[in-house]
């Protein structure tokens, strides 16, 4: 069923708001648009809603009714499947003829489907296209790049002072190095960067970037000394190829975290500082708090314990994965789908009404 994108329409609200961090874009511009339920409108300034939802009768609601199927025609669905299975069978192949380079390689090929995937549902939900802003995944790359090779050797640094086999050090130095790149650009950079949606994707970009190369490494056996659950796996698993695919397999879910954790930050980061109208904000700082604390216990808390109640097949560290991105990256980055984005999301994409609201929009009250 075709819906029509969300519009702005003469008799909604106008804004009263104006950003004090604009975008340069104003995509779309700025206005009072449908929120997507019945009945409901909101201010948009050209980055970001704005205000609270107020009434407005000839708001529709937008339905997304996609056929049973259509999950099988998304390309992104189809990058993950291929990266991963043929990541699987480079990996073990590797390990069988005692080649760390080539079980790397595959460790690279098969994280990257499911991140590539999830890079291009964001670029999607919040219509990044048409902000026009290219070199956003440039320098998403280079921060990527740039926070795996400092926190491998801060990491490695640090060791000595931490207990045996302690990950401890992981969440604080990655989270803060993927972020910092993409800050300095919020804080000195072109006003592009000052757009939450271009923050946002930058931070994903870079987190991708940085879970596709801390796979291979891991997969590779570059990272195997860090780990102290890795060599716990290796006494469970017998011989190289069994373990690198065991090493594959948690690899494909834990690297998503990497855009997880630092999404929800980044979007709370930027929304703050665009609302604030300055850089550094409460709402900044809780967000990397936050991602610092999940990224934290999934290293010390949930790997070990899946380990010593699941054995080879860590459940919880799937389930955290999970919960990370329902409970914590989704509902930060929702906030940012631009109206012209409404009628093609998900309802739990969209940003979010009190629930009081929800229900009147429900009954028509």
């Amino acid at each position: 069923m075709r819906t029509a994108a969300a519009h702005p329409t003469d008799t909604l609200r106008p804004v009263t708001t104006a950003a004090r961090l604009p975008s340069p874009f104003a995509q779309p511009p700025a206005g009072s648009y449908p929120t997507g339920y019945a009945g409901f409108a909101r201010g948009w300034d050209g980055a970001a809603w704005t205000g609270e939802p107020v009434r407005a009768a000839d708001a529709p609601e937008l339905h997304l009714r996609h056929p049973i199927g259509h999950a099988f025609t998304r390309p992104s669905l189809y990058i993950a499947v291929v990266g991963v299975v043929l990541g699987f069978f480079v990996a073990v192949i590797g390990a069988g003829i005692g080649s760390s380079w080539v079980a790397g390689i595959g460790g690279g090929i098969g994280v990257a489907g499911p991140l590539v995937a999830v890079c291009l549902a964001v670029r999607s939900r919040l219509r990044i296209g048409s902000l026009h802003v290219r070199s956003a995944v440039l320098w998403g790359a280079v921060s990527g790049a740039f926070a795996i090779t400092v926190s491998f050797y801060a990491e490695r640094a640090l060791m000595p002072f931490l207990p045996a086999g302690s990950m401890a050090s992981g969440g604080p130095i990655e989270e803060i190095t993927k972020l910092l790149i993409p800050f300095l650009l919020l804080l000195l950079g072109p006003a592009a960067f000052k757009d939450p949606r271009v923050g946002v994707w930058t931070v994903v970009v870079a987190g991708a970037v940085f879970g596709i190369v801390e796979g291979a490494l891991y997969v590779g056996g570059a990272l195997d000394d860090l780990h102290s659950t890795t060599l716990t796996a290796q006494q469970i698993v017998q011989g190289d190829a069994g373990h690198t695919g065991y090493i594959y397999l948690t690899r494909i879910w834990e690297e998503l975290g990497h855009v997880f954790w630092t999404g929800g930050a980044a979007a709370l980061i930027w929304l703050g500082a665009h609302r604030r109208g300055r850089a550094f904000t409460g709402l900044g700082a809780l967000g990397l708090v936050i991602a610092i604390a999940l990224h934290t216990i999934n290293d010390t808390v949930i790997a070990v314990a899946d380990l010593d109640l699941f054995g080879i097949v860590p459940l919880l560290g799937i389930v955290w994965i999970v919960l990370s991105y329902v409970l914590w990256m989704r509902p930060r980055v929702r906030m940012l789908v631009p109206p012209d984005a409404l009628g093609t999301v998900a309802k739990r994409w969209r940003p979010r009404l009190s629930k009081r609201m929800r229900a009147e929009a429900t009954t028509g009250a």
